[in-house]
């Protein structure tokens, strides 16, 4: 299944794989590898390593100089 960009490419993307020997941190979930043959690689079928990370949102910093009228 092509889940689509920013999960998959236009090339050829296939054996995805979970790691089950790795162990969650503060920031990261889980970590896999995939195999692909999308450009920038560095032969014709490369294993790329993702990680899910846990979501931190960048609490906005406040504004200065706000002049209230």
């Amino acid at each position: 299944m092509n889940l689509r960009a920013p999960i998959n490419s236009g090339a050829d993307d296939f054996a995805f794989v979970i790691s089950p020997y790795f162990q969650a941190s503060d920031s990261i979930l889980e970590q896999g590898f995939f195999s692909s043959n999308r450009s920038g690689g560095k032969g014709n079928d490369d294993i790329y390593l993702f990680e899910r990370r846990k979501h931190f949102p960048v609490k906005p910093e406040p504004k200065k100089n706000l002049i209230m009228k």
